[in-house]
C-alpha cells in the first residue's frame, strides 16, 4: 500500500504526505469552492459560516507558540492585474510565499481574510502570531522582502523617482498590526472577525465585491476567508 496520501482540509491547504518520512511531497493553497457558480461577491452564507467558525476554534495552542500575535496584510503593487490577473494567480503568489515563510522556520498557522481595495487591487489579512526575528533579520524587513519577491512584480524603473513596481511593493506591500485587546481572547478574535462578515454602511462594501478583472469565468478568488 502506498504510502502517500492526499489529505484535503476546507477552508485551507490539500498536502500530499509522505507518511514514512513526514515530508510533504506537494502543497497547493485552495481558495476553490467546487461545484458553484463563479463568486462575485462574497455571500451571506460565507460570512454566516465565518462568523460560526472563528467562534468555535481552540486557539489554546496559539498562546503556546512563540512571538506576539498580530495581523498581517499583504498587498498587491499599482499595476496588480500584471503579476495576479486571475485568483489563481494570486493563490500562487501566496502559495509562494507560504512557503518562504516556512523555509525560514516558522509555522504556518493564521485565520485569513481577503478583500480587495478601491483600485480593485487583492490583499490579505492574516492573523497569525510573528517572530522578532527570522534568521537573524528583523521581522518586518524579512516580511518585506520575501513578499516583495513572492510577488515578482516588474523591477523596471518607470518614475522620476527612480522606483519601480518592484520597490514600490517592496516599501508598502505589507503591514502589520499587532494585537492588543482586539484577539486578547477567543470570544474578542470572534467579535472581530463577526464585524467584518456584517454588511457594512461605511461604503467599504466594496471590499467584498470581486473587480472586473476577475469576474471572467474561471477567473475569479474562490473563498474569501479561511484557517490554515
Amino acid at each position: 500500500e502506498s504510502a502517500r496520501r492526499r489529505v484535503d482540509m476546507p477552508n485551507s491547504f490539500r498536502e500530499e504526505v509522505n507518511f514514512e518520512t513526514g515530508e510533504l511531497t506537494e502543497v497547493d493553497l485552495d481558495f476553490s469552492v467546487s461545484g458553484r457558480t463563479e463568486i462575485t461577491e462574497w455571500s451571506r452564507k460565507s460570512r454566516a459560516n465565518m462568523t460560526k467558525t472563528t467562534g468555535s476554534l481552540d486557539y489554546t495552542t496559539w498562546t503556546q507558540e512563540e512571538g506576539a500575535l498580530a495581523m498581517v496584510t499583504l498587498t498587491l503593487p499599482d499595476r496588480w492585474a500584471e503579476v495576479a490577473p486571475t485568483g489563481k494567480d494570486f493563490k500562487k503568489i501566496v502559495e509562494r510565499f507560504r512557503q518562504r515563510w516556512i523555509r525560514g522556520g516558522m509555522r504556518w498557522r493564521c485565520l485569513w481574510k481577503l478583500e480587495f481595495q478601491g483600485r480593485g487591487a487583492p490583499h490579505m489579512h492574516l492573523l497569525m502570531r510573528v517572530p522578532a526575528l527570522v534568521k537573524g533579520e528583523i521581522f518586518e524587513r524579512w516580511l518585506s522582502r520575501n513578499w516583495a519577491d513572492a510577488v515578482a512584480a516588474s523591477t523596471v524603473v518607470d518614475r522620476e523617482d527612480g522606483s519601480s513596481e518592484y520597490s514600490r511593493n517592496l516599501g508598502a506591500g505589507t503591514r502589520i498590526d499587532f494585537s492588543g485587546k482586539d484577539f486578547s481572547d477567543p470570544t474578542r478574535i470572534s467579535m472581530y472577525f463577526a464585524g467584518h462578515s456584517s454588511k457594512t454602511t461605511d461604503g467599504k462594501e466594496y471590499q467584498h465585491v470581486v473587480p472586473e478583472e476577475w469576474q471572467a469565468p474561471g477567473a475569479g478568488p474562490g473563498r474569501f476567508w479561511g484557517f490554515s
